[in-house]
């Protein structure tokens, strides 16, 4: 049962990677927070550090097939990502010690608040029609760090904080979807041996565990979501993704209050 919940996950995070251009984080770790709590398998006070990490670890192929069939169609800004990525490694180098600090009821209200946020971001269609130039290195480089960090602390990509803000810049929809991806693989390679680092002498972690990681989910999902991840990326080019991003959008407003009231 726990292999089919995984197997569900990936394929619904590889989907909305290839469709959104998001990093399927905001799927995956609800989905884990309610399989590991259903089988008792993670101790409680340890329950948002093995999520998260192993969220960030699954993100790692689904990111790096994207890129690859993004590249391949020449849809990859490398100018940009050159600019935004030294931020964003530091950021994901951050994100894990912070989190490393906090217990898991405040990580789950963290992460709760920010899948509403979100969620009203998608329903609501916020975003500026103001286009404006890409911004200098160094402040590149600032906006990174800060994406990074809260992004890699939550257990995400990077992607959900990215396209809002590469929607502000000259830049075509699937060139920031592409561009997104690109930026989201090094976040979550790095965050990922962040959180086997900093849970590496955790106790009552679950067995076939590597610090945060637990590899019985992350290779399930890494599966999934590598076969699903090319598909999600032909569908974005046959359909419009407005209205898949407001059913979306309900989707993760109802998994925030579940997150929220029952978590």
């Amino acid at each position: 049962m726990l292999l089919f919940g995984f197997l569900f996950l990936g394929m619904i995070a590889g989907l909305l990677a290839g469709l959104l251009g998001i990093g399927g984080g905001i799927i995956i770790i609800p989905g884990l927070i309610y399989l590991f709590k259903s089988t008792s398998l993670v101790v409680e006070q340890e329950l948002m550090h093995i999520v998260l990490g192993s969220s960030l670890a699954s993100i790692v192929l689904t990111s790096a097939i994207a890129i690859a069939v993004h590249a391949r169609a020449n849809l990859i800004r490398w100018d940009i990502a050159r600019k935004l990525i030294p931020g964003l490694i530091v950021g994901a180098m951050i994100g894990p010690y912070v989190a490393s600090q906090l217990n898991t009821q405040v990580l789950l209200l963290l992460f709760s608040g920010f899948l509403m946020l979100l969620a009203l971001r998608f329903i609501f269609n916020w975003h500026s029609e103001v286009i404006l130039p890409v911004p200098a290195t160094p402040i590149m480089y600032g906006i990174g760090v800060v994406i990074g960090a809260i992004t890699s602390m939550l257990g995400l990509g990077g992607g959900l904080l990215l396209i809002p803000f590469l929607s502000y810049l000259p830049l075509s929809i699937r060139e920031i979807s592409a561009l997104s991806l690109v930026c989201i693989f090094p976040v979550a390679l790095l965050a990922t041996l962040g959180y086997i680092i900093f849970g590496w002498n955790a106790s009552d972690l679950p067995r076939m565990s590597t610090g945060y990681v637990y590899w019985p989910a992350v290779l399930p999902l890494m599966l999934a979501s590598g076969i699903f991840t090319p598909l999600g990326i032909a569908w974005s080019k046959r359909v419009s993704t407005e209205g898949l991003k407001k059913i979306f959008g309900y989707v993760v407003l109802g998994l925030s209050l579940y997150l929220i009231l029952f978590g």
